[in-house]
């Protein structure tokens, strides 16, 4: 297979009409109906990641009477797998948060993930958050793989914060 085959891509302001029609685009993908568990889990991940940049991402465009996140959100059909990326800029002290709920996730094993997501149900949302902090937990579920992360520094007070999940 070699090269990667793009199944979509956006870069732009992620509003509830560009999510919806992500979820239109996706599902009606032909590459991705043989596998309807694949295509399940992958509209999940991708609409939880698509919530993110338009709920925390630090670049915002106004729309309306509401803010709005800017970024960019990629699925890839690999050798290895369905690749979902997503890019959006974050401020910097957002960034060791992140990583440190990462690590913690990416070294659970399935059973200790399945606790944390009953025990984060029943807790109160988290600070600053507008979720209940089950994305991550959940997507770090649903795809059984490690959530890989990159952060890119940039001379402002904001960190590119790059998400990458394989299904």
């Amino acid at each position: 297979m070699g090269t990667p085959i793009t199944i979509y891509q956006y870069d732009g302001t992620f509003t509830q009409r560009v999510i919806e029609g992500m979820h239109e685009e996706i599902v009606n993908n032909p590459l991705l109906q043989s596998n309807r568990q694949l295509l399940k889990t992958l509209v999940f991940i991708a609409i939880e990641l698509a919530q993110n940049i338009q709920r925390y991402s630090a670049n915002k465009i106004k729309c309306g009477i509401t803010w709005t996140g800017k970024g960019f959100l990629s699925i890839e059909q690999t050798e290895n797998g369905v690749k979902i990326k997503a890019k959006n800029h974050i401020e910097k002290e957002v960034q060791i948060r992140i990583k440190t709920t990462v690590k913690k996730l990416n070294s659970l094993d399935e059973d200790s993930l399945k606790e944390l997501s009953k025990q984060q149900k029943k807790a109160e949302a988290p600070t600053n958050s507008v979720g209940a902090g089950l994305g991550l937990i959940e997507m770090r579920r649903k795809s059984g793989n490690p959530i890989e992360l990159e952060f890119i520094e940039n001379e402002n007070n904001f960190t590119l914060l790059c998400i990458t999940i394989t299904i």
